[in-house]
């Protein structure tokens, strides 16, 4: 089997040279860069698998990098970062990155996250593993989703592609409507492992989802809160004919 790649963008040598060569153990092919132009360079030669930079550089403004890779290449992101505000990772979360890790983090748990995501990005086998006869399209509330296309649909027909985050999370909920799941059997779902203390990805993209959702973050009417349990769905689920 093809060993997968991925590609760090880091402008602390020091720093990409201790991801790289605990990556490279761990059995990956990784390529570390330090500017956007080795990157654009690199890009068209090798389409990596992953791509983990850096969100705040002085040589390159991050959010706008992370749209430009998702809507030239659909290349995975993670950030790094120095903590910054919540908004900021839902804005980065919004532009194209699947995840983020903030800095100082635990290699293990980056070895983590970067196997979920290359678990993620394997549409082919989802789609033939799916019932023959499963539904391909799902009301709920005011919503359709099309877990073909991957994408949501309004009351007014405007459609919107969901990222595999987004995705994942969503079809979740809409198969455990009306059910409270807990932040642990989210994680699980979603990333095979309990929750850890300081890990506020999940929170980042339920607000993110929320926001497709067009769910008022303050008085949710589709995905609620459950103080101290977790999130639930409150949503009739209804399966539609083509």
């Amino acid at each position: 089997m093809r060993r997968k790649s991925i590609v760090i963008l880091d402008g602390d040598r020091t720093h990409t040279y201790q991801l790289q060569q605990y990556l490279v153990n761990a059995g990956f092919d990784v390529i570390s860069l330090s500017s956007v132009q080795e990157l654009n360079q690199c890009l068209p030669v090798l389409l990596p698998d992953l791509i983990i930079m850096e969100l705040k550089s002085p040589e390159y403004d991050g959010f706008s990098l992370c749209r430009q890779l998702y809507q030239q290449h659909r290349i995975p992101l993670m950030l790094m970062s120095e903590p910054v505000d919540e908004a900021e990772w839902i804005v980065a979360l919004e532009v194209g990155a699947e995840t983020f890790l903030v800095k100082p983090f635990n290699l293990r748990m980056l070895l983590a996250k970067v196997r979920v995501l290359l678990r993620r990005r394997q549409p082919v086998a989802v789609v033939k593993t799916s019932p023959p006869d499963a539904p391909r399209r799902y009301r709920f509330g005011s919503w359709v989703l099309d877990h073909v296309k991957r994408e949501i649909e309004d009351r007014d027909g405007k459609r919107t592609p969901l990222s595999g985050a987004d995705f994942q999370l969503l079809k979740i909920f809409l198969t455990h409507a009306n059910q409270v799941l807990s932040r642990d059997q989210l994680y699980g779902m979603t990333r095979g492992r309990d929750s850890t203390p300081d890990d506020r990805s999940l929170d980042v993209h339920i607000s993110r989802l929320r926001h497709r959702l067009e769910d008022d973050a303050k008085n949710p009417s589709l995905i609620k809160t459950i103080r101290g349990v977790g999130y639930v769905l409150s949503a009739h689920v209804e399966p539609l004919a083509l």
